[in-house]
Formats: C-alpha cells, sequence, structure tokens
C-alpha cells in the first residue's frame, strides 16, 4: 500500500489540486472512490475498527461513524 501512502502525502499537502473544497463529505466519497478502483482492499476492516474506535454503530456504514 505504499501508493496509497504516497497519494495520502500527496493530498495532504496539496488538497486544493483534489478537492474544490475539503469537507468530510468530498474526502470520505474520494477514499470510496480509491478502495473501489483497488477492489475493496484499501478499506477492509476500518468500518469494524471505527465500531470498536466509536464504541457503537455496528448499523452505520463507514462515513456515517
Amino acid at each position: 500500500m505504499s501508493g496509497f501512502d504516497d497519494q495520502i502525502r500527496r493530498v495532504q499537502r496539496t488538497p486544493g489540486m483534489y478537492f474544490d473544497e475539503c469537507s468530510p463529505t468530498i474526502v470520505c466519497a474520494w477514499l470510496q472512490g480509491y478502495d473501489d478502483a483497488c477492489e475493496g482492499g484499501l478499506l477492509r476492516g476500518f468500518r469494524e475498527w471505527l465500531i470498536v474506535m466509536v464504541g457503537t454503530g455496528n448499523n452505520l456504514t463507514w462515513p456515517a461513524l
């Protein structure tokens, strides 16, 4: 996943190149698209980790958490 790590660093340095505005909704959509491009491998286990961190929400999608 080093390619993803590099991509995240580029987005952090220059978010304006990737997003018109940097809102949670837009960033979640970008992450979901990246995950879809990786055939679901990128965010595997992320939702479950978020449920543990939040302590609730096992009926919600990861962006809703």
